[in-house]
Parts: C-alpha cells; sequence; structure tokens
C-alpha cells in the first residue's frame, strides 16, 4: 500500500510538471493544461524506453504539430526547464549539510558546482532573451522560447512549480523509504534526490536504468544503510517511478497522435 501510495504521489508530479511548462511556454503560446500533462507524460515514457533522452525529441515534436510551437522555441524551453531544476534543486539541498552532519565534502561541492551552474546559464538565457529576441529565424524563435526568464511572473512561477516538484519527488523518496522500513531522518530523502539527479545528469541507458541504482545506493551508504536494503530501495523506488508513467505516456503519445 506505501508503494502504491508512492506512486499517486509521483502521477501528481506529472501535473506540477505540467505547470512548470505552461509557465515557461506562457510567452510562447497559451496551452491547455491536460494537453500539457500528455506532452510530458509522452516525454516520460519515450525516456523511458528510448535511449539519448529521446523524450525531449518527442515532446519538442508534440509541441510542434500540435500547437504550432516552433522547434528551436521548444528546444530553448526544454533548457531552460532544466536550468531551474538545477536552481530548485540547489535551493532545497542547501540545508542539508546542517540537517545531515557529516557529508563528504566532495557532495558539498556538488551542491555548490550545480546551484554555480545553474546561476550562469539563467544570465546566459537572459542576456539571449534580452537581446535575441528580435532575430529573424530560427535564433529567434530560440531566443522567443526562453523569454520567461525576463518576465516578472513567468519566472518565480516556473521556479516555484520546479520547487515543488522536487519537493514531491522527495516525498515520494521519502514513502518509499518507509515502506521498505529504513529509518532515517526526513532530510535523508532529499540526499538521496540530489544524489539520483546526478547520477542522471550524465549519460544513461533509456529508464536510467543502473544509473539511478547507483545514485540511490551510494546516497543510503552515506547515511549507514547496508547495501543489500539499498539496492532494495533503489530498485522499488525505480520501479514505482517507471512503470505508471510509462504505461499512461505511451497511452498519452497515442492520443496526442491521433
Amino acid at each position: 500500500p506505501l508503494v502504491a501510495l508512492a506512486a499517486a504521489v509521483n502521477l501528481g508530479h506529472v501535473g506540477v510538471r505540467a505547470l512548470f511548462l505552461r509557465a515557461l511556454l506562457a510567452p510562447v503560446r497559451a496551452v491547455g493544461l491536460a494537453r500539457l500533462c500528455r506532452y510530458n507524460l509522452a516525454l516520460f515514457a519515450a525516456n523511458n524506453l528510448l535511449p539519448a533522452r529521446a523524450g525531449e525529441w518527442v515532446r519538442i515534436e508534440l509541441l510542434r504539430s500540435r500547437e504550432d510551437v516552433p522547434r528551436s522555441a521548444s528546444l530553448a524551453i526544454a533548457l531552460v526547464e532544466k536550468v531551474l531544476d538545477a536552481i530548485a534543486l540547489l535551493l532545497l539541498a542547501l540545508p542539508l549539510p546542517l540537517l545531515l552532519p557529516g557529508l563528504p565534502r566532495s557532495l558539498l561541492l556538488a551542491i555548490r558546482l550545480d546551484g554555480a551552474g545553474g546561476l550562469v546559464a539563467l544570465a546566459a538565457a537572459w542576456a539571449l532573451a534580452r537581446w535575441g529576441a528580435q532575430a529573424p529565424g530560427r535564433w529567434g524563435h530560440f531566443a522567443r522560447g526562453a523569454a520567461a526568464v525576463r518576465r516578472g511572473r513567468s519566472l518565480p512561477a516556473a521556479l516555484g512549480w520546479s520547487l515543488l516538484s522536487h519537493a514531491i519527488d522527495a516525498g515520494a523518496i521519502a514513502i518509499c523509504l518507509v515502506a521498505l522500513h529504513i529509518d532515517l531522518p526526513p532530510a535523508s530523502s532529499l540526499l538521496v534526490l540530489l544524489s539520483v539527479t546526478l547520477a542522471l545528469a550524465l549519460p544513461t541507458a533509456p529508464a536510467g536504468i543502473g544509473s539511478l541504482e547507483v545514485g540511490a545506493v551510494a546516497a543510503l551508504r552515506l547515511l549507514g544503510v547496508d547495501e543489500a536494503r539499498a539496492l532494495a530501495f533503489a530498485l522499488v523506488y525505480h520501479a514505482m517511478q517507471v512503470v505508471p508513467v510509462t504505461a499512461l505516456g505511451v497511452n498519452g503519445i497515442r492520443l496526442a497522435a491521433r
């Protein structure tokens, strides 16, 4: 029952990601929330079934064919999405050294690098949106796709939805930890989320097979969990995350293609 609850929480994350996408899309096109949920489900399903993060391109093509959003604008939106995700994760991870004393310096350095890279990329996106919006052709579409970073309402809204989506992820992790009788402080779910996210940032197999497990096991080992229980958690968490979303996403691709 607890794993089923975690899966339900994880599906709520899909709706929050659609709200996040709507905030980023607002300067380019108004798209209904239900359709954005289907496009994001298609993205997740394709990423879980195909290599090279093909889901990003599936969503770009769906936005182009169904909503008339230029490919270059969708690409810029996807990049801004990743930048804000990195900044939001940094904001959530900042208290970890206080909440979980004794973390290795390498992890703290990774947190700082994540935040620094996100802020530099955000500044670059702002400059692109500021000075490239009037350019003709694909470059102009690309610059206008990043316009959310210059809008007073869109940027805070997008960052807020990204923060909420990470918090929901951490909540699903916490529920899975309880389901496997792994007794850890509440902040441990944030550490697991950070470690998994860093592991998945590198090129991975479809669905992040192997990489997610490495990130989850590494985080739990830092917290004193034995390797067998850590791997059991990683497998259950991974299955909970992948199976329902992939099943719904394949159906979403079929519906969107009609």
